[in-house]
């Protein structure tokens, strides 16, 4: 198990997702959720070096990420990920759960762990010859099982936009916030120096739209959607002009 997350860290060419999954991006919290960030950093840490003039996109500084400045020829429909056929929310007897934990328990049941731990124990009889103590090679339970895939999770929440990727060629979009440490990202996204306040800039990447908006002085806060794919702006948010994007992952959030 530790071999594969050891496998995992070895992919430097990833993205990072907000960690504050378990906070609504709220109007009445945006700032806050902002300020508190562990994603935020001063705007020292970006020279204007780091920014390129390139009339046509924006450069991360990695030197290879491009995003581009304007939106992409749009298809004449839809893609099929990206066709709704319900509103999005909880359904069934998962209405009723009160904690996260309660609603993950409808996505791994009891059933659906015993057979991990059942093919998880066949594994580990089959290649605990090759260990020479007992301990290195011991039968699994549920518990540890639940461990193991918390661990993964939290791998993964470092991974938002590789993620983008992965879910694309599942035919499933994605809608998040992302760290602005990751070398992937424009210089402009991240600084906020001669941005004006409620201004959004925007970037686009085969297929995956990505936002930096200004709540207020001093901060932003960036987005990423393989769900959106221009620059619509939010009417009802008035004088704020928040990006649809946002206050599309609010709704979500608030469901």
């Amino acid at each position: 198990m530790m071999k594969m997350l050891e496998d995992e860290s070895d992919d430097g060419n990833i993205f990072e997702d907000s960690d504050e999954s378990d906070d609504s991006v709220t109007e009445d919290n945006m700032e806050a959720h902002i300020e508190s960030s562990e994603s935020e950093q001063n705007d020292e840490e970006f020279s204007d070096d780091d920014s390129t003039d390139n009339a046509s996109y924006f450069l991360g500084k990695d030197k290879s990420s491009k995003w581009y400045r304007d939106i992409p020829n749009k298809k004449n429909s839809a893609t099929p990920h990206n066709l709704l056929k319900q509103l999005p929310g909880v359904i069934g007897p998962a209405k009723l759960s009160k904690s996260p934990v309660d609603c993950w328990k409808y996505l791994f049941t009891g059933d659906i762990l015993d057979i991990i731990v059942k093919y998880t124990n066949q594994y580990i009889n089959i290649i605990k010859n090759k260990y020479g103590c007992e301990r290195d090679a011991k039968l699994s339970d549920d518990i540890e099982i639940k461990a193991f895939i918390g661990i993964l999770y939290l791998a993964g929440a470092y991974r938002a936009l590789y993620l983008v990727e992965e879910l694309k060629e599942m035919k499933l979009s994605y809608v998040g916030t992302v760290k602005k440490n990751k070398r992937e990202l424009p210089p402009e996204f991240v600084t906020t120096k001669s941005r004006e306040v409620y201004s959004s800039s925007f970037g686009f990447n085969r297929g995956t739209t990505l936002v930096s908006y200004v709540p207020k002085k001093n901060n932003t806060v960036i987005l990423v959607s393989s769900f959106h794919h221009d620059k619509s702006l939010d009417s009802e948010t008035g004088e704020k002009k928040k990006p649809l994007i946002i206050t599309i992952l609010q709704f979500q959030r608030e469901q």
